[in-house]
């Protein structure tokens, strides 16, 4: 199957192409300000050389990028979104420093103006962060090598606004006045952010700077395993050492040759710039016919071929021809294998941690022409320059022969991939109410590491919006479509695009086993799950479903907590936990034998943690101590403050949820209900559906008669609110009910209500 096969004129002509346009010519800007335009200011100036020269330290930021890119996946600016808003804020900061420039005198302000020039590359290398996880995320992976290829040459082409434009200008006006043009030059890329749309993807999951910083590389990790891993960095390495080798020391070379700078700077230079545009573009364009894997091999014998080319030439000595023949065969395999390599770089990258892994990968990627430098010199004087090319054209066949792993000619389509590495599982979490799953998943996520076994993740921990955009039939109804008024055409975009994101995941999958939880699994009808199943089958010879059962009545008193965080609701409320139509629909889909229900019970898990049950059936030795989160609820005082409030305050608004989460540290005996009003909330026809599931199990869902905490049997039990109580709410509110004035529920409900208004406009959360 080749891949990247599809309507190339529609993967050509489209708007997203457009964009890279704009995102190209807005990135390198400010990189030809700093390398073309300053050096010719500072120099006009009367800035000595050496200093002149130390200016190229500014470019640091460049290098370190990936330091800083990952809090740019995780945090979002409060305007715009999380890609637009951090495009929109260094564009508009490169426009600014750009033009300061022009306010300082070079020979008297030399150190500020290196200041401002390292702030400058800083902005520079933060928008390049932002815009290429920003393409990343717009371009359908058939589409890569071309947006990135139109990206690189409109990257190149910006230099003729420092590096010839600016320094046209610079002889006819001051230059202040050319560095505020020159700085103006970034509207392009303003316009560009304020117009386009922010991409619909997945964020990553809230956490503190360090998960910030780890999430992104545990992601690739957990994705590619550590072999993976090992051979897509060596990939990177090798790919493109045998020709960063051979142009490392391009003017010299000629100059050895017997070549005038005149004929170096007329046939050499030209030879060179053109070609690799039009080597990008023409490479960009193939592949979307070849598509990634096979344009990587066919553009890399391009490459090959062309360092074989500077060969016959240092044998052949000085022809003008040949030189030109030679340096624009070169610079089209240059071009080529750049936008190939560029394709996959992206590629590899996670859409939701973009900006951190492409920052990464392509720091890494530029390691090969920092060892190139440093040792090419080195080696001609040892060899000599025929010698030396023939060298770098060996050196150039190991990462060749890594595309047999990384990148295979033909890619297998899964059936077949599944048939030739053996029998795959895959085990689905099913998480249930309450039953410890959000702890099962932040430990798979944080800490699996076994050398069968991997964790599917598409950028956090849950995957229930995953599995809701890419198999509900309805997904207008879900919470975050609901205002977006998109139309039914755009709604089954949507939903075709997570699907092709869904089933990329499942392809980067190597393992036998793979776990996957979601949450909203049991929001999936018949023909949902039937289609899950379907998509499953094409990359695993065996599904299993692992599902987690709370007893009956801890059931119950945890659904009515859940429903009394968002409204009143009497506290003989009838509660529907009926479980049997949903588990006949697993029992046909899956078959009854992989169908696996656990009671949720701690005095029966491993060191009463649930996740050490869930890793034992899921046949993982967990590899430290773990404590599962106890799900106990709220305590039976809290239970009552919040009652009291719903009471009087019936809906829940701004600033309940730190209000809740508030009381949840409201320390007391266990909230439980008293049997004889169990009796009353669980009707008759779940009840035989608990006997039925036990039965089904053969697991225990009945609780022992004796159980922790006080048994409310009434309203008036949960309205009476203990004077300790009121003494802990009187502390967190900061006076608003005195307990010794002995309140009464409306007092109670007002101060709760004021509470709830305070935290909601502190921000506290």
């Amino acid at each position: 199957m080749v891949e990247g096969k599809g309507d190339w004129r529609a993967s050509v002509f489209n708007r997203r192409m457009l964009i890279c346009v704009f995102t190209g010519f807005a990135s390198g800007m400010p990189l030809y300000v700093l390398f073309q335009l300053v050096p010719a200011w500072l120099r006009d100036g009367g800035v000595s050389l050496v200093e002149i020269g130390l200016f190229a330290l500014v470019g640091i930021p460049y290098t370190w990028k990936f330091a800083w890119a990952p809090l740019m996946d995780r945090w979002v600016p409060p305007f715009l979104g999380r890609r637009r808003g951090w495009m929109l804020i260094f564009q508009v900061a490169l426009l600014l420093s750009i033009a300061g420039l022009g306010a300082f005198v070079p020979a008297r302000d030399t150190a500020v103006i290196a200041w401002i020039a390292f702030a400058v590359a800083f902005f520079s290398a933060s928008q390049d962060v932002a815009l290429d996880a920003y393409r990343r995320e717009i371009l359908p992976d058939e589409e890569l090598g071309l947006g990135n290829s139109i990206h690189v040459q409109a990257y190149r082409i910006s230099s003729l606004v420092p590096g010839s434009l600016s320094l046209i200008l610079a002889d006819h006006l001051p230059w202040n006045s050319v560095f505020w043009i020159t700085g103006g030059f970034m509207l392009v890329g303003v316009v560009m952010t304020l117009l386009v749309a922010e991409p619909d993807t997945e964020y990553p999951q809230a956490a503190g700077l360090r998960e910030a910083v780890v999430a992104p590389f545990r992601e690739y990790l957990q994705r590619r395993g550590w072999q993976g891993v090992l051979l897509v960095l060596g990939f990177m390495f090798l790919y493109k050492i045998g020709d960063n080798m051979a142009t490392a020391l391009a003017t010299p070379f000629y100059l050895d040759l017997g070549f005038s700078m005149t004929e170096i700077g007329a046939v050499a230079k030209h030879a060179a710039l053109w070609p690799a545009i039009i080597g990008g573009l023409l490479g960009g364009g193939l592949m979307i016919r070849l598509g990634i894997n096979r344009a990587l091999w066919l553009f890399g014998v391009v490459q090959v071929v062309s360092i074989l080319g500077f060969a016959v030439l240092a044998q052949v000595g000085h022809s003008l021809w040949l030189l030109a023949t030679v340096i624009s065969f070169e610079y089209l395999g240059v071009g080529m294998g750049t936008a190939a390599f560029t394709a996959f770089i992206a590629r590899e990258t996670s859409r939701v941690y973009a900006a951190a892994q492409f920052a990464l990968f392509t720091a890494l990627a530029a390691l090969p022409r920092t060892f190139a430098n440093a040792s090419t010199g080195i080696i001609v004087e040892q060899v000599g320059w025929v010698q030396f090319f023939l060298l770098c054209a060996v050196l150039a066949i190991p990462g060749m022969l890594m595309l047999f792993w990384v990148a295979p000619w033909r890619e297998r389509p899964a059936a077949v991939a599944r048939a030739s590495t053996g029998p795959r599982t895959v085990i689905l979490h099913g998480g249930m109410h309450k039953t410890g799953s959000s702890a099962i998943q932040d430990y798979l996520y944080q800490h699996l590491d076994d050398p069968a076994i991997e964790y599917f993740s598409a950028g956090r921990a849950n995957s229930s919006l995953t599995l809701l955009e890419a198999f509900h039939t309805r997904l207008g109804r879900l919470p975050g479509y609901r205002g977006k008024n998109l139309s039914e055409q755009q709604l089954v975009g949507k939903q075709q695009q997570a699907l092709t994101q869904f089933r990329r995941r499942l392809r980067e999958t190597t393992k036998p086993t793979v776990i996957l939880s979601a949450e909203s699994f049991s929001l999936l009808n018949h023909q949902e799950c039937a289609s899950l199943a379907a998509e499953l089958s094409e990359y695993f010879t065996e599904i299993r479903l692992v599902l987690y059962i709370r007893p009956l009545h801890s059931r119950v008193e945890s659904a009515f907590q859940e429903k009394l965080k968002q409204r009143f609701i009497p506290l003989d409320h009838k509660i529907v936990v009926n479980f049997k139509r949903r588990i006949d629909i697993y029992d046909e889909i899956f078959g009854r034998d992989n169908v696996i229900i656990r009671a949720y019970d701690r005095a029966l898990f491993p060191g009463g943690s649930v996740i050490n049950d869930f890793l034992e059936v899921a046949g993982v030795t967990a590899k430290a101590p773990v404590t599962a989160r106890s799900n106990v609820g709220m305590s039976l005082p809290a239970v009552q403050l919040l009652y009291t409030y719903r009471t009087y305050f019936p809906r829940a608004e701004p600033g309940d949820r730190e209000l809740v989460d508030r009381l949840t540290t409201l320390p007391g005996e266990s909230f439980r209900l008293h049997p004889t009003l169990l009796r009353k909330i669980v009707v008759e026809r779940d009840a035989a559906s608990y006997e039925w599931l036990q039965e089904r199990a053969n697991i225990s869902l009945h609780e022992e008669t004796h159980r922790e905490g006080l048994q409310v049997a009434s309203e008036q039990e949960l309205l009476n609110v203990t004077i300790s109580t009121l003494e802990w709410l009187e502390e967190q509110t900061g006076g608003l009910v005195v307990a010794s004035a002995k309140p009464g529920p409306g007092e109670i409900a007002i101060a709760m209500k004021t509470w709830s208004t305070t935290l909601r406009d502190s921000g506290v959360s």
